[in-house]
């Protein structure tokens, strides 16, 4: 699909597929870089008094290629999906309250899932908490992120 004024369009958001691609490479820094600090530096003490429930150190490296695909997926879809629901919002998505709100939405789903892990792995409590706490955070920032980037991106308007 294309759009004379604004080239290639995604048929799924209707939006400029460059515009998209902005998107997800703002979601991807964001991620990666949020990742690293909080659960890299912040968690650090956490994951070490759990070692037992984690992958070694070599083998996390070794997964590098899995986690960056991980992030390119993830920012691809945020995204994408910020563009897809704010397109007809008054701002479109062009203001930090319609980003914060999204954010907390995503940030709270993503943390639900994230905080489901303590059903199934022997983690501590706490732990699942900071998981479900840091994935609002992250939402949050990450909505941010979106609406300064975004750029009325996507408006139908």
């Amino acid at each position: 699909m294309s759009d004379n004024n604004q080239g290639l369009t995604c048929p799924v958001t209707g939006c400029p597929v460059k515009n998209i691609l902005i998107m997800t490479a703002a979601v991807f820094v964001v991620t990666f870089g949020f990742d690293f600090l909080y659960h890299g530096v912040f968690l650090k003490a956490d994951y070490e008094a759990t070692a037992n429930l984690w992958r070694s150190q070599t083998e996390m490296q070794a997964m590098m290629g899995i986690s960056l695909l991980y992030h390119a997926v993830l920012a691809l879809g945020v995204g994408s999906l910020y563009g897809l629901v704010t397109k007809n919002s008054p701002c479109c998505g062009a203001c930090a309250k319609t980003g914060l709100k999204f954010g907390f939405l995503i940030g709270l789903t993503v943390g639900i899932l994230m905080f489901a892990n303590y059903i199934w792995v022997p983690m501590p409590l706490d732990l699942a908490i900071k998981w479900l706490v840091g994935s609002l955070a992250w939402g949050i920032v990450t909505g941010y992120v979106l609406s300064l980037v975004s750029g009325k991106c996507c408006c139908k308007k």
